[in-house]
């Protein structure tokens, strides 16, 4: 009975009586901001454009972004590319969560972590050019034509997640290089710590076996304990023996060792009571 049912839905979907309801949308984001019709055209690769916290899906390649400015007030969109290579770079940033089984695969597919096209011009209304789709000539021009880029949903975009830099837009400490005639943005050469373990870095130049300043400070302090510990160790000098304190050995005259010299009547007294042999009074 099933199969029969199934049979006559198909007949008569073919032949157009019944036509099926259209599917709904995923969510609302999807209603508020469809997907740009440039996008059907670019195929497999779409990239992301980083301001801050802000993500932004181009329709196609950040290069072939176009402005949505009226060209001449005639009508005609302008032709100008929004992409400027002195004002971006590749980067990596954090992948957006994304609720339920599916979010997670995309995070542990991707290790959490995807590449974009990060905006850091020098002044904020460069960062707005961008955001708002104007090439540099129309940066305060109305916009004539609806702009292409949308929110980025981990969930809608996660086909266009890049895990590897583009090539082809100058890698770390080359020359910049030339794409459909655009000068492509060419990171500095950045020095990475000499210490073991350490991943902090410069793009100044600076000579061979550069330190941080972590790492300097750290390499100061185990000097001075290097220095402090290599010194040698004086010994206090032996201290002489102190005399021993010489004691007072009574001689046989008692009287004349406590009380001194006695004049002639004292000694006549003193040896009157010397020669008695008894404790008699006078």
């Amino acid at each position: 009975m099933t199969h029969v049912l199934r049979l006559n839905t198909r007949k008569l979907i073919d032949s157009g009586v019944f036509t099926p309801p259209v599917a709904a949308p995923e969510d609302e984001e999807e209603i508020a901001q469809p997907e740009p019709a440039a996008a059907a055209a670019a195929g497999e690769v779409r990239h992301v454009l980083c301001h801050g916290s802000v993500l932004k899906i181009c329709p196609g390649r950040v290069e072939d972004l176009r402005c949505v400015a009226d060209a001449d007030r005639t009508g005609r969109r302008c032709e100008s590319p929004v992409f400027d290579a002195t004002e971006g770079r590749w980067t990596r940033v954090d992948i957006p969560h994304a609720a339920g089984r599916n979010g997670k695969a995309i995070l542990l597919t991707y290790r959490g972590q995807m590449w974009v096209w990060e905006i850091n011009p020098l002044e904020f209304k460069d960062a707005l050019r961008w955001l708002w789709q104007k090439c540099p000539n129309h940066r305060d021009a109305p916009e004539a034509y609806e702009r292409e880029l949308i929110d980025f949903s981990t969930a809608r975009h996660a086909p266009f997640i890049l895990s590897r830099r583009p090539e082809g837009y100058g890698a770390p400490g080359e020359e910049r290089q030339v794409v459909n005639g655009f000068a492509l943005f060419s990171e500095p050469a950045r020095t990475q710590c000499a210490a073991d373990g350490c991943w902090n870095g410069t793009v100044v130049a600076v000579k061979d076996g550069w330190l941080c300043w972590q790492c300097t400070k750290r390499a100061r302090t185990r000097e001075v304990v290097r220095r402090k510990w290599q010194q040698p160790t004086t010994l206090p000098r032996p201290q002489e023996p102190i005399p021993a304190q010489q004691t007072y050995e009574p001689s046989g005259d008692v009287t004349a060792a406590f009380i001194g010299d006695l004049s002639p009547t004292e000694s006549l007294i003193a040896d009157s009571f010397t020669a008695r042999d008894d404790d008699t009074p006078f």
